[in-house]
């Protein structure tokens, strides 16, 4: 039986129009300005079954709106702003807000959590300390889960001591935590890329020469290679900004533009190879 709440909401053209669009996108809804005129945009949100982010003017306002959802059985969580006071024990401990805030981001990565509620001022506080998020890339390269690629100065001829780049070892582990691949499809084509170029026994950093940067720079026992890996060479503009890049590398060690392209469009002894030709090549010269 439909909910008598529902029925009334149903006759209401706001309300409606609001629900389709959403049941017709993909992405999770956000609700902003939740004053009386917006509560047919939260129903209209949580009827669609999709995710929700609903974002109160303040922590107060966001409490208050949570706790009434909740009385609905409509499964909600809160993400809070650090340090808000706890009833009569004065603020909550650093550790203890952010396990909370963390929790609740990890539940709705999850798809465990379908209604999150927040004020604007919690989603403007950073959730993890950058040490923190430093440590745990430490520990996945320990645990060979990522690789750590530096960057080389190819002008001054030394490596840099920040900005490293970062390769995962398997690729199902991203589809697992992110639900697919498609979306980063360039960043994945390198990754496939990085890692066949460690197969084969190469050193890889990533080269930097003023402005420009190349993505692998590669060297086994002296022999060199350069690679650029983009997903398609669909404009003039990505293809001067890929062929572009070795502009000042003045050496005649070999140098490759790789894409997802079929035809041949390499230029001034640039080589331009469809992705899957040059992971299957027997040497690269």
């Amino acid at each position: 039986m439909t909910n008598p709440l529902i029925q009334i909401l149903d006759r209401h053209p706001e309300y409606t129009r609001l629900r389709d669009a959403m049941v017709n996108g993909e992405g999770p809804a956000g609700v902003f300005g939740l004053g009386e005129s917006h509560k047919g945009h939260i129903a209209a949100a949580l009827s669609t079954g999709r995710a929700v982010l609903l974002v109160a003017p303040n922590e107060v306002a966001a409490v208050k709106l949570h706790d009434d959802i909740a009385c609905y059985d409509i499964p909600c969580a809160h993400f809070p702003t650090r340090e808000i006071p706890l009833s009569g024990k004065g603020f909550a401990a650093r550790d203890s807000i952010e396990e909370r805030r963390v929790a609740v981001l990890s539940a709705l990565a999850a798809g465990k959590t379908m209604t999150v509620v927040t004020c604007i001022q919690a989603l403007m506080q950073r959730t993890v300390a950058p040490e923190t998020i430093l440590n745990y890339i430490k520990y996945c390269c320990e645990a060979y889960l990522f690789y750590q690629v530096k960057r080389e100065d190819l002008q001054g001829k030394q490596i840099l001591a920040s900005n490293e780049k970062y390769y995962i070892a398997d690729h199902g582990i991203r589809e697992a935590v992110f639900g697919g691949n498609m979306r980063d499809i360039n960043l994945i084509l390198e990754n496939i890329v990085y890692l066949e170029l460690l197969r084969r026994g190469y050193e890889v950093t990533v080269g930097r020469t003023g402005d420009k940067e190349i993505d692998f720079v590669c060297d086994k026992r002296g022999e060199k290679l350069y690679v650029q890996v983009t997903y398609l060479l669909a404009s003039e503009e990505t293809v001067n900004r890929e062929f572009g890049a070795y502009d000042s590398i003045r050496d005649n060690f070999p140098k490759y533009v790789v894409s997802l392209d079929e035809f041949d469009m390499s230029r001034n002894g640039i080589k331009h190879r469809n992705i899957r030709d040059f992971l299957l090549a027997e040497e690269w010269n």
